[in-house]
């Protein structure tokens, strides 16, 4: 179950990273940190 939810947060985190790379605009980008700084925040409780 860790596997599959360490797995998902990779390509969530892989998805991010290219979707921001088509869109610059300041409120997208703030939106992508705080949106990976939550999905990271999250993966640190689950494996802890």
């Amino acid at each position: 179950m860790k596997k599959l939810v360490l797995l998902v947060s990779v390509f969530t985190l892989i998805f991010f990273s290219i979707y921001t790379s088509y869109i610059n605009t300041n409120t997208t980008a703030a939106y992508k940190n705080y949106s990976i700084n939550r999905v990271l925040y999250w993966v640190l409780e689950e494996m802890t």
